[in-house]
């Protein structure tokens, strides 16, 4: 297991579950949704989930992009975010098990993320320091994201804004 988060389940009283469900991340490259009362696996992602927004390498040399970690908001039931080593960031809707939507950063690698319910943004570093946010989650389906990138002290511009 690479990852894991806490997700609300849709409807306990119906689906015979427990409030929350965990999310596992899995060096499959699969997720898998597990009722938190009982252990049962309730779903896993398709292998290919991912597929159309990973290119795959073009040389032996080169590694396959890797999901690397999960996180939740708390402001979207049944949708998380997942990262890849390379600046992916996927907002993926786990009662559904496919993607939303994928928003390409100039990162490298992933380090880690927070949600932050009251101001509707989420922030992310990645593995050499930059911070990225990531503002207007609200408008996550309409590709309205508005995305800031703060870079390292050692890098020249300091600041970067771009919208999706």
């Amino acid at each position: 297991m690479l990852s894991h988060c806490v997700v609300r389940c849709p409807a306990p009283n119906l689906l015979s579950g427990s409030i929350f469900w965990l999310l596992t991340l899995h060096t499959d490259q699969r997720l898998r949704l597990w009722n938190t009362n009982d252990g049962r696996c309730v779903s896993i992602s398709s292998e290919s989930a991912f597929d159309r927004f990973i290119v795959p390498p073009t040389s032996d040399e080169e590694d396959p992009t890797k999901l690397v970690a999960l996180c939740s908001a708390s402001g979207f039931p049944g949708q998380v975010f997942v990262f890849s080593d390379i600046g992916d960031v996927f907002i993926f809707n786990v009662y559904k098990m496919q993607v939303q939507q994928h928003i390409k950063v100039e990162g490298k690698g992933f380090a880690g993320c927070e949600y932050i319910k009251a101001a509707n943004i989420l922030v992310f570093c990645d593995a050499i320091g930059a911070v990225f946010v990531l503002h207007d989650l609200n408008h996550a389906a309409n590709n309205r994201i508005q995305i800031d990138e703060h870079s390292t002290e050692a890098e020249q511009g300091g600041t970067k804004r771009s919208s999706m």
